[in-house]
């Protein structure tokens, strides 16, 4: 760590302390709470919502509209990084007390989601705008109700809830960064001016040539010549992927809300809301990315390049939801939601490398098109007659895709061009100087479910009942298509653009031939299915005035199949094959319990412990023995048909007192112990490094974490401290805002792990020693040891205004674990400290209510960095600069 970094941690170390020491005046009320009394009621949209760590029966965290307005975040995966104990990895996923996105399940309206992402199950947390998240609960102690799928914790998404009455809302912002914005970028044509709709025009569509053959046929020698010419031809119009610099402009986007309330009669009310937001994003990333070897004196730089990449992130979002609300005790509700994400990138690594003997560079154009669209219908129903049970269901279907056409990369090498003596980058000239690439992933589920609960009486004391029943089912199919253009280029053209080697003209002279690689080791294809049947029963009982206990279990049958193949085969999924037919196949049967005891020996005091057993299953593609490429980092991972569940135990404890309503302090502390969790380790493939997957035989993770949050009487520390008031503070609520995590982990080397071998056929199991593999002792991948937030601000009624500071930290954490037969460290990664701020100010003008607001992020302009170390020497592997983004907003309200 930096010593930038330590004096930071200390720094925010010494204020969470300091802020916590107030006992003077911490059972004062001063009359300014924001927020309103509790309630059990739906409330009109942006009212408060109940504080869900007083009123339930696990250990909760919860964010709000209020608290999206306060942070200034844009989307869900920003604002999940202000909760104690969670962490975002690649800004997208959580990662929650230290366990990665592989352990935690994400919600919406109670439903589970499909994922666009190819490499995991977790669903990116970005594609959720906050503008149309009402809010955002992230339970860490388990409960029946969730699914056993539980390792850190469930993040339970909202959707906003339906109005009171008829209201508009047209908002619109604009943001410069001074990495990016008016600064030179690398742009290419892809699209065409579509690309800002982040809709393709038709330009990346399959060639003619090549869409009847492309599901089902390998381009290889033993296709027609003319067939194959044809296809050639289609392939090589690189005029659109030629890429040029440019200046970059702003980003920017719009937002449109509009909801209503129908009273059709006095037992029967209709309420609609639909959201629409659109975003246009353009970042730089310029640093360096280096890889490593072990030489005589330790490690040492192997490969040496400058990075520099463009990014264009084209973010959409469409919410429709219509819920009826009848004779007061019963609500149906619809909801269809789109979510979408485009990036367009240009990116070039341009160095020194150590197998070529000179310099290179190497150049991407990429297109991704990432979408997840939800259809759900559930409803809620309070029986009066029946002591107000309640009975709860829900039936929804989620369908993802990521669908990256036209993905292009190109080698160059240096050379003198004999035309001009000078020294430059010439193209490679051979087959695999040249790759295009097409991808998708299409991800569908399927979630039912009914949940009841009976209130009753037993000797005087409340008692609840619990009960329910879900279904969810889960399929996923990924392909990948490769294509290089055979042939050696002529000299004369080694110096052209790209566009005049691989020309039509030059392909139809017959200098050029197509050839599809891939599927050769390791099949390009899977497909996964995931079905699980669950029951649950559980009681909520007031034992005693101080004493309440959640008790219950959850029942839960699954299968999980991956199948493997290549183009021209058919799954065994699709064909009806048995389980015994497929790559990887994992059946289980589970009846696990949840306690949590609550102890109240104060009237604001709570002591909270909980017990509970969950499982995680691997992910699909962790399973899948084929080979996938993560374009963010370049990392290439091969799956391990042989994993299987890991299987937790988990304590908690907390301690919590509030001062007043939405006021408090808690600490608490946890520990899991998890037999068989999953982490990455290294393997060769030919002259390259590739992670793969393994069940290690144990870890054991444990924690604390700190909250406090307080409104500040300011006014009155300074009548008492110094004998004076500030009439501009009168009007000002002050609040604060911090929390801390420390977590620790161990994962153990000791026994026995099962990885696969590339074989004929099926790939062979080979059982081998953990010590291979793993260092006793190291940390969970993914694990920050120490992770800090801290908000200080102001809400002012006279001025209708708000003003917030924020600061976030995420320790250091592993990227990339080691490769012991190389001898080579782990990737440790240290994700930037933000210091951000954000004001707001509602004003009356032209006859409407505005909201304008201004917003700065990254104020200490820290960057991305990871590195490798041997402990004498440490090497950054990876490094670029974030720069500062300042953004305005104006929002009117009609």
């Amino acid at each position: 760590m930096s010593d930038y970094r330590l004096k930071f941690t200390a720094a925010l170390l010494s204020s969470t302390m300091f802020a916590a020491a107030g006992p003077a005046f911490a059972q004062e009320d001063t009359g300014t709470d924001i927020q309103a009394a509790p309630t059990d009621e739906i409330v009109v949209r942006g009212a408060y919502i109940p504080d869900e760590k007083r009123v339930t029966s696990e250990i909760t965290s919860l964010l709000d509209s209020q608290d999206f307005e306060t942070s200034g975040d844009a989307d869900i995966a920003s604002a999940l990084t202000r909760i104690t104990g969670i962490a975002v990895a690649d800004d997208k996923f959580a990662v929650v007390r230290g366990l990665n996105d592989r352990y935690s399940n994400t919600l919406l309206n109670g439903a589970l989601v499909s994922s666009p992402e190819p490499l995991r199950r977790a669903v990116p947390m970005d594609l959720f705008p906050t503008s149309i998240i009402g809010s955002a609960t992230v339970q860490k102690t388990y409960a029946p109700e969730f699914g056993l799928d539980f390792g850190g914790g469930v993040i339970a998404l909202e959707t906003v809830a339906l109005p009171d009455s008829r209201f508009l809302e047209i908002g619109v912002s604009g943001k410069i960064n001074s990495a990016t914005t008016l600064r030179d970028g690398l742009l290419y044509n892809g699209g065409g001016d579509s690309d800002y709709s982040g809709f393709d025009d038709g330009r990346r569509n399959l060639p003619e040539a090549l869409e009847p053959v492309f599901a089902d046929t390998k381009i290889d020698s033993s296709v027609d010549p003319a067939v194959r010419q044809g296809i050639a031809t289609g392939l090589a119009d690189w005029t659109d992927f030629v890429v040029q610099k440019g200046e970059l402009e702003p980003s920017g986007g719009f937002s449109i809300e509009a909801g209503d309330r129908f009273d059709l009669n006095p037992d029967f009310s209709l309420g609609v809301i639909a959201a629409l937001a659109h975003d246009n994003e353009w970042s730089n990333k310029e640093g360096v990315r280096r890889n490593i070897r072990l030489g005589a004196n330790g490690i040492e730089t192997r490969d040496d390049y400058a990075r520099f990449s463009t990014e264009q992130n084209i973010n959409q979002s469409a919410l429709l939801q219509v819920g009826a609300d009848i004779l007061d005790n019963h609500t149906v509700t619809a909801t269809g939601m789109l979510a979408r994400a485009s990036l367009k990138e240009a990116r070039t690594l341009q160095g020194f490398n150590a197998s070529e003997g000179r310099n290179i560079r190497i150049d991407n154009t990429e297109w991704y098109e990432r979408q997840v669209w939800l259809g759900q219908l559930r409803g809620e129903h309070i029986f009066p007659a029946l002591n107000n049970a309640s009975i709860d269901w829900r039936a929804s279907y989620s369908e993802a895709m990521r669908d990256a056409p036209y993905n292009r990369q190109l080698f160059y090498e240096e050379g003198v061009n004999p035309g001009t003596g000078e020294q430059v980058f010439r193209y490679r000239g051979r087959t695999d100087g040249n790759l295009t690439e097409f991808s998708k992933v299409e991800d569908d589920s399927t979630d039912v479910g009914i949940d009841g609960v009976l209130p009753v009486t037993v000797f005087d004391r409340d008692v609840e009942l619990k009960a329910g029943w879900g279904y969810y089912e889960k399929n996923r199919d990924t392909f990948l298509r490769q294509y290089r253009f055979s042939g050696t280029v002529p000299s004369y053209l080694l110096f052209s653009r790209i566009d005049s080697i691989y020309s039509p003209e030059n392909v139809q002279a017959g200098l050029f031939d197509i050839v599809e690689v891939g599927g050769v080791l390791f099949p390009d294809n899977f497909r996964g299915l995931l079905e699980i049947d669950s029951g649950y029963v559980g009681v909520d009982a007031q034992l005693t005035d101080y004493i309440r206990i959640a008790a219950g279990g959850r029942y839960e049958q699954s299968i999980q199949v991956v199948d493997t193949f290549n183009v021209g085969e058919v799954s065994g999924i699709e064909g009806g094959s048995t389980i015994t037919d497929f790559d990887s196949a994992i059946e289980s049967e589970y009846f696990l319990p949840a306690l949590t005891l609550t102890w109240n020996p104060l009237e604001n005091t709570q002591l909270r412990l909980a017990y509970s057993q969950t499982i995680a299953r691997p992910q699909f593609r962790e399973t899948a023995f084929s080979i996938f490429q993560n374009t963010e980092t370049d990392a290439t991972f091969r799956g391990n048909p042989y994993l299987t569940n890991s299987e937790f135990e988990n304590f908690d404890a907390r301690l919590e007192y509030y001062f007043s309503r939405g006021q408090f302090v808690t600490l608490g502390a946890f520990y899991k112990k998890i037999d068989n969790p999953i982490e990455e380790f290294n393997i060769s493939l030919g002259e390259t490094f590739a992670s793969s997957f393994l069940n290690a035989p144990s870890a054991d993770l444990y924690g604390l974490e700190f909250e406090f949050e307080k409104t500040l009487p300011v006014n009155e520390w300074l009548e008492g401290w110094f004998g004076f008031t500030n009439p501009w503070l009168e009007s000002k609520a002050w609040n604060f805002k911090t929390n801390y995590t420390w977590t620790q982990s161990e994962v153990s080397a000791d026994g026995e792990i099962r990885i696969a071998l590339p074989s004929a056929g099926e790939p062979a199991l080979d059982v081998v020693d953990a010590a291979s593999f793993i260092v006793d002792g190291r940390n969970l991948q993914g694990l920050s040891e120490n992770l800090f937030n801290i908000q200080l601000g102001y809400e002012d009624d006279e001025a209708m205004s708000r003003a917030t500071l924020l600061v976030n930290f995420t320790g250091e954490r592993i990227r990339a674990t080691e490769n012991l037969s190389s001898n080579l460290p782990a990737i440790l990664e240290e994700p930037p400290i933000t210091l951000d701020f954000v004001y707001s100010r509602d004003f009356l003008a032209w006859g409407g209510d505005y909201t304008v607001g201004f917003q700065v992020d990254n104020i200490l302009d820290d960057d991305y960095e990871a590195s490798q170390s041997d402990g004498a020497t440490s090497i950054i592997v990876d490094q670029y600069d974030i720069g500062r983004t300042f953004s305005v907003s104006l929002k009117r309200r009609f």
